[in-house]
């Protein structure tokens, strides 16, 4: 029996070669792809596998791709293809707009510096772009075009343009004379004007010549003349100016005003009724003129610098002017009314007292109401002696009335000087007098010192036959003197009685 065997391998047909770009930012690519397609002799629907897969990352460069399959028989068929990954995408290069510039000052060129270029590229390198003229250059008068480049490692080149335009569109500033008032000319009415001071600067630094229109020395009509000056560079720029000579009266009415006022408050307000006089005015033209004032007479005037101004017209519309002040003003000082002096004893115990007082009071030619303080307030401690009491209000003027008045501390009160009873004692044997010894004097003082006592005659002196009045007595600091009397009687036997 004859056996056969399958040795023909299926026949594959791979996609075809493939070129891609780099994925974005990337030296790199993942590349889909469908592969290859199998025929086989047995008829058999065959797996056909890639290497590398579809999906795959695919290096920058060329990249075989082998696709095989295998039948039943085992037999193996393949075929290739090649994925190339390149970068052949230019970077996006971003110029500045264009750019008009104007001649630098005195030329006909300007250096310009420029900035703004900028490139992108498909790879995500950081590339840098160079500009031909670079930024700063010195561009001539005219159109110039800049190209700006960048090139990625790939080699590709991305440019772009733009164009910078020197070019002088500045007309010459001129300068005219100021605007010009003058008076008629002696029985005209024009006047015959000479000006001067008219000139030109222009930005290539030519030098610019000046002509106006109607010229200098000319004779002017009465009212207000427009003269013209005009001047041109070499670029054909063509500046002017204006300036106006108006003949006609424009002296002003001379205006006298009063001398400044300075007045005090009304009683009870912080304004002022301020009448005034004095206003007068003269003119070239001898008219008798008015003269108003901004205030008038017999306003009421604000606190404060008040500026009246004073004004008259001639018949030519001209108004002279004229100013003063009047101030209206708070010198005045509350006037501030104190207790009357108040004199006290020590608080018992001290040498010191606390003191209440009241009825300090204060009015004021504003009508305001103002508190008054006083120093020391009341219910204070007062040390012994005069002590000043200094009573203040200030009002919104920031005007201090003030007051005094005294508060005298002092001691005026004896010291209680208490004295032994009353002594009787016989003669010392064989005298007709004795020797008495007593004790018992006390004293006590309002400021609690403690004090001494001294007895006239003292303790243990030699008392005469009959009465002796003994006088003991104390002093304070304050100099009050506290005195009691007793009395030792001395005689001869004493007998009692039943």
């Amino acid at each position: 029996m004859l056996s056969f065997f399958n040795t023909i391998a299926a026949v594959l047909t791979c996609s075809p070669d493939l070129v891609v770009e780099n994925d974005y930012g990337n030296t790199t690519a993942v590349v889909s792809f469908i592969g290859a397609s199998a025929f086989d002799n047995s008829g058999d629907t065959l797996s056909v596998t890639c290497d590398p897969p579809s999906n795959s990352t695919f290096p920058e460069g060329e990249t075989a791709v082998t696709c095989s399959a295998t039948d039943g028989s085992g037999n193996v068929g393949t075929c290739n293809f090649t994925i190339t990954v390149q970068d052949s995408i230019p970077p996006v290069v971003s110029c500045p707009a264009d750019i008009v510039v104007e001649y630098d000052y005195g030329n006909t060129s300007a250096m310009v510096e420029f900035s703004g270029e900028s490139v992108t590229d498909n790879s995500g390198a950081i590339l840098s772009v160079t500009c031909d003229p670079p930024s700063n250059s010195t561009f001539w008068d005219g159109e110039h075009v800049v190209t700006c480049s960048a090139t990625d490692g790939a080699g590709n080149t991305g440019t772009c343009n733009f164009t910078i335009t020197v070019q002088d569109t500045t007309r010459p500033v001129l300068t005219c004379p100021a605007n010009m008032t003058v008076e008629y000319d002696d029985g005209n009415t024009t006047a015959v004007v000479e000006f001067g001071g008219e000139s030109a600067t222009d930005n290539s630094g030519e030098t610019i010549l000046v002509t106006c229109s109607p010229p200098s020395n000319s004779t002017f009509s009465s009212g207000n003349n427009v003269v013209t000056c005009s001047g041109s560079d070499t670029s054909g720029n063509t500046g002017s100016c204006n300036f106006t000579i108006d003949v006609h009266d424009t002296q002003k009415p001379d205006v006298t005003c009063p001398t400044d006022i300075t007045v005090e408050y009304d009683y009870g307000n912080s304004t002022a009724v301020v009448e005034f006089s004095g206003e007068s005015a003269t003119d070239n033209s001898g008219e008798i003129l008015t003269v108003t004032c901004d205030l008038p007479s017999n306003s009421t005037f604000s606190d404060g610098v008040n500026v009246v101004t004073c004004s008259a017209t001639d018949a030519s519309s001209n108004t002279g002017t004229c100013n003063f002040t009047i101030t209206v003003q708070d010198t005045q000082e509350p006037l501030v009314q104190c207790p009357s002096d108040i004199t006290v004893e020590y608080d018992y115990g001290n040498t010191t007292a606390v003191v209440e007082f009241s009825g300090e009071s204060v009015t004021d030619n504003s009508g305001e109401i103002l508190s008054v303080t006083c120093d020391p307030p009341s219910n204070s401690t007062f040390a012994d002696g005069e002590t000043v009491v200094t009573c203040t209000a200030t009002d919104t003027s920031g005007n201090v009335g003030t007051c005094n008045f005294t508060i005298t501390v002092q001691d005026t009160t004896n010291p209680v000087v208490t004295c032994p009873a009353d002594i009787t004692v016989e003669y010392d044997y064989g005298n007709t007098t004795a020797v008495v010894e007593f004790s018992g004097e006390s004293v006590t003082d309002n400021s609690g010192e403690i004090l001494s006592v001294t007895c006239d005659p003292p303790s243990n002196s030699t008392f005469g036959d009959g009465e002796n009045v003994v006088t003991c007595s104390a002093t304070d600091a304050a100099g009050n003197v506290g005195t009691c009397n007793f009395t030792i009687t001395v005689q001869g036997i004493i007998t009692s009685t039943q």
